[in-house]
């Protein structure tokens, strides 16, 4: 009876108590949060793919597993930032913290980063702009998301590069 209470708590992400009797164990709860971005859109307008779609569909199946997710199509570069930034705030020793991203990326002397939506497409034409523009993956995403002690972090990438040429 233990291992069907484990296996509908790892579903739903809720703890319930044990029957009376039985041998209780040491468990911690935890919730599954996720930050899901698709952005379609990149600067200047230019399609960047099937961001939003892939996005959707990633927040859907994880909704599923038990995820409370913030989906955000279209993003720009403050839209991403402030919500890492609260669910850095929000997360507790044990969360599974997961984010996604679908959406056009560069490798920038020697940096990732994650091109956001909105904005002129001339703001991307250098490498110098991209670094302002663009979300750095390991200094503004991935490092906070690891900072609070005890937390889980995942994160996913489906990144192409189609952005105009940077000189």
């Amino acid at each position: 009876h233990e291992r069907q209470v484990e296996e509908e708590e790892k579903l739903t992400g809720r703890l319930r108590p044990l029957p009376t009797g039985e041998k209780q164990t040491a468990r911690v709860r935890s919730r599954k949060v996720a930050i899901v971005v698709g952005n379609a859109k990149g600067p200047g307008g230019f399609q960047a793919g099937r961001g939003e779609d892939d996005a959707k569909n990633m927040a859907r199946n994880l909704k599923e597993l038990g995820f409370t997710v913030t989906l955000l199509l279209n993003a720009t570069k403050q839209e991403m930032l402030d919500a890492v930034n609260k669910s850095c705030l929000r997360s507790k020793e044990g969360d599974l913290q997961l984010f996604y991203f679908s959406g056009s990326a560069r490798c920038v002397e020697g940096r990732n980063v994650l091109i956001p939506s909105g904005g002129d497409a001339d703001v991307f034409a250098t490498s110098v702009q991209v670094a302002k523009g663009a979300v750095d993956l390991r200094k503004e995403i991935i490092q906070p998301l690891q900072a609070k002690q005890g937390t889980l972090t995942m994160i996913i990438l489906e990144a192409f590069v189609c952005s105009p040429s940077i000189q």
